[in-house]
C-alpha cells in the first residue's frame, strides 16, 4: 500500500510515490507519530533508493481516538494521511 501524490522537492524534482515508513504509538498520552517518505516512483521505492523527501506528523489523542479507535492498522494510517494538507487528493496504489 503506499499513496501517488506529486510533491515537489529541494532537489527539484517531483515525489509521487508516498510510503509511510515508520509509525509509532505513544500509550501513555495516546498520541501518535507518523512518517511518511516520498520517493520518485515505486521502481525507486523498491530498488531500496533513499527518499526524496520525508514528511513526519504527530497525531494528538484526538485524532488517534478518531481514525484508530482500536489499533494502528496501516490502511487507517493511510486514510488518516489523506486528510492533512500535503496528501488532500492522493490516490491509493
Amino acid at each position: 500500500m503506499a499513496l501517488y501524490k506529486q510533491i515537489g522537492t529541494q532537489y527539484g524534482v517531483v515525489a509521487s510515490y508516498w510510503k509511510i515508513t515508520d509509525v509509532s504509538l505513544d500509550s501513555l498520552y495516546g498520541t501518535a507519530h507518523v512518517v511518511v517518505s516520498g520517493y520518485y516512483d515505486r521502481d525507486a521505492r523498491d530498488n531500496l533508493a533513499t527518499p526524496l523527501k520525508v514528511l513526519e506528523y504527530d497525531v494528538s489523542a484526538e485524532m488517534v481516538q478518531q481514525y484508530f479507535p482500536t489499533s494502528l492498522d496501516i490502511a487507517q494510517v493511510y486514510e488518516f494521511i489523506k486528510t492533512i494538507g500535503d496528501f488532500i487528493f492522493a490516490e491509493n496504489v
